[in-house]
């Protein structure tokens, strides 16, 4: 389903129990869709400028958002009024994630630090400033323990996300870091770079075999619910599939021609959701990398996919 604002939306998130859609715009407006009904209801929003990211807890109670107008947005998610408006950032939020546990909130700038919240106080329980440059891309590891964050675009920091302990730098060769992603049981993490995959075993702080086959920018990540899939999409309209215990390509899934700039697995695995700025929406069978069907006539490309936890719904947006 594609949220139904009048603004360009630039940020979605689902609820973690699948019943609502949030979705951030260009103006700073934010909306929740009913997934059911279709009800939508829009918050009164305290951003000035564009929202760049929006993320539920993981009890769903909270909705949390970052703008370009260097605040964070933390919202009643069933009464819709503010909860706590963060400042701190000197420059534009980025990013903003829930750790999996619900109990503290990173938020990565433009200002070239990380900051980690208490959601329920608004209360600032650490600053990492590590950072050479701004870091647009972060993300907890699956147990909460880890946050990664990417600066400057060749460098991957890993924090303790407990004490704020840098636990090390990854960097590959020229590696222009574009997107992350860690694996289901938190051991390894994958980064897409300008023209290289690359897979990191974290156990060891080490970089692994280099995957092959991949020579054009990779603008989406995601593994498999299994962990023993890795799928890509690239600037040049094709879909990778990858085996990650061997690091070999598996398939190339053909049909987009324009870049990919969102993948999606659906919770068991089966079928794999891609869209790009080809205003298409295409799902493949991921064992036999058959095209199952489109969603075509999307008016705008779409860039970001989230797939409800029934795996029956698939949220996308314009920006």
């Amino acid at each position: 389903m594609e949220p139904a604002t009048p603004f360009d939306v630039s940020a979605i998130a689902f609820s973690p129990d699948g019943k609502t859609l949030a979705s951030g715009s260009n103006v700073g407006a934010i909306w929740l869709q009913h997934i059911d009904t279709g009800e939508i209801r829009h918050f009164s929003s305290v951003h000035t400028r564009e929202i760049f990211s929006i993320a539920f807890s993981p009890d769903g109670k909270t909705l949390a958002s970052g703008s370009l107008d260097k605040t964070i947005g933390l919202w009643n998610r069933e009464t819709g009024k503010l909860r706590n408006r963060l400042s701190g950032h000197t420059d534009t939020v980025n990013v903003v994630a829930f750790s999996p546990d619900g109990k503290t909130l990173a938020s990565g700038s433009s200002d070239r630090t990380v900051r980690l919240w208490n959601p329920e106080t608004g209360e600032l329980q650490g600053v990492f400033r590590e950072h050479e440059a701004f870091s647009k891309i972060m993300t907890f590891s699956p147990d909460g323990t880890i946050l990664a964050s990417v600066s400057g675009g060749d460098t991957i920091h890993l924090w303790d996300a407990i004490n704020g302990k840098l636990l090390g730098t990854l960097t590959g060769d020229k590696h222009d870091v574009k997107v992350i992603a860690f694996s289901p049981d938190n051991s390894l993490l994958a980064s897409g770079g300008w023209d290289d995959l690359l897979l990191w075993d974290l156990r060891r702080n080490r970089r692994l075999p280099t995957f092959q086959e991949e020579h054009s920018p990779i603008q989406a990540l995601a593994f498999s619910p299994d962990g023993r899939m890795l799928v890509s999409g690239s600037v040049d309209s094709k879909v990778r599939l990858w085996d990650v215990a061997t690091a070999a390509y598996r398939v190339t899934l053909r049909g987009h021609t324009e870049a990919i700039n969102a993948v999606a697995f659906s919770p068991d695995g089966k079928t794999l959701a891609s869209a790009g700025l080809g205003e298409k929406i295409r799902f493949w069978d991921t064992h036999t990398g058959r095209l199952l069907y489109d969603i075509v006539d999307m008016r705008i490309p779409q860039c970001s996919l989230r797939c409800h936890p029934d795996g029956k719904v698939l949220a996308s947006g314009s920006k």
